[in-house]
């Protein structure tokens, strides 16, 4: 063979390895795709196993590793230290991930002609929903759930599997929030936060949130040794809704210092009458007193 000849070949060589080795791989490659959601701080494994030669690609940034006859080379300084190989069982794997690793990935494996892509997205973790009281009374207790947003987060209420209302919202920066009317002897209400990788939720049950009706009928009495007073009040007078409480605290202490006037006053006005009697019982035996004095005086004369 001419020296021309195997040189072109040798050129043809170097450049199907270039070629493949940057990712753009032959035509005769298959190619696989995958999903993968994981959140930030964990860990994420690319299941396509490389022995002896293989690269890790990322779309936008190119090669960013490769195993040549069984050694690990990082060829991406923003990845050392976390995308690690295993030895032992060929696997790449990319630890303490950020919002930043969100992307297309590719493995290639020298002895297998199938392509493997990876989706990876990567979100912020799922904060726990809270629940609070909106109306405790029956027939229309509610109560509200609330959770801070995110990527793809979506908030919902269910019952026994059954979801009965949901909301998200592309405003990243709103808390979600989610009303509901429920039932004193229903089953157990959950709220439901989540996103394509992971879910939180709270139990709610209607009687640690809801008080039952109530016939009872209570009174606060005022007496005074000559007068009693009575106030007539119904529980539901005194339950607050969460959204309001700071009003309600500030009518619930207006209530109290109101009774507490009323108390006052009417034993005062109950001293003061007592005290009108005594006066004049005594007043009464002062006259006596001095009545029978001048009696004396004028029987001595």
């Amino acid at each position: 063979m001419e020296p021309s000849c195997l040189n072109n070949m040798r050129t043809a060589v170097i450049l199907i390895y270039t070629c493949w080795s940057a990712g753009l791989g032959v035509s005769s490659a298959q190619s696989e795709s995958k999903a993968l959601k994981c959140i930030v701080g964990e860990r994420v494994s690319f299941s396509s196993v490389v022995k002896e030669v293989g690269f890790i690609f990322k779309k936008g940034q190119g090669q960013i590793a490769k195993v040549i006859s069984k050694i690990y080379h990082i060829t991406n300084d923003s990845y050392s230290g976390r995308l690690q190989w295993d030895s032992s069982t060929g696997i790449f794997q990319i630890a303490w991930l950020n919002m930043e690793d969100s992307g297309e990935y590719r493995v290639q494996n020298n002895n297998s002609s199938i392509e493997s892509i990876y989706q990876l997205t990567v979100y912020n973790p799922v904060s726990r929903p809270r629940v609070s009281s909106r109306n405790k009374m029956n027939p229309t207790c509610s109560v509200l759930c609330s959770v801070q947003n995110g990527r793809e987060v979506t908030l919902s209420w269910q019952r026994e599997g059954e979801t009965l209302n949901h909301t998200s919202s592309p405003d990243l920066s709103t808390l979600l929030s989610l009303s509901l009317e429920i039932e004193y002897t229903s089953a157990p209400y959950s709220c439901i936060a989540k996103n394509p990788a992971r879910t939180k939720n709270q139990t709610v049950k209607p009687e640690e949130y809801c008080f039952a009706e109530s016939n009872i009928t209570y009174y606060c009495v005022a007496k005074s040794p000559g007068s009693e007073e009575r106030t007539v009040f119904h529980p539901s007078a005194l339950c607050m809704e969460e959204g309001n409480r700071t009003r309600d605290v500030v009518g619930y202490i207006m209530f109290v210092l109101r009774l507490v006037e009323f108390v006052l006053v009417t034993l005062a006005v109950g001293l003061l009458l007592h005290m009108y009697r005594v006066g004049r019982v005594l007043t009464q035996h002062s006259t006596e007193r001095r009545r029978r004095r001048y009696q004396e005086t004028d029987t001595a004369l």
